[in-house]
């Protein structure tokens, strides 16, 4: 990420991951919450770059396979 995020913008990467992560922990669907992560235009070093919990990343990983 190039630029600097706002409050705003790491705000919503933030709300995104948690979301994400609450699915991805509750279903056995990694493609499907790849496909929410990936139209959002995130990734994993997004989502770290914004001060996303190592725990909700730990939960994502196999959802990053997905979208590698």
């Amino acid at each position: 990420m190039g630029k600097k995020l706002s409050e705003f913008d790491r705000g919503v990467i933030v709300g995104i991951a948690i979301a994400c992560s609450t699915i991805a922990s509750c279903y056995d669907q990694p493609r499907m919450v790849a496909e929410a992560i990936g139209a959002a235009g995130l990734n994993r070093r997004k989502m770290k770059a914004a001060g996303v919990e190592k725990y909700d990343l730990d939960i994502l990983k196999p959802v990053f396979a997905e979208l590698r």
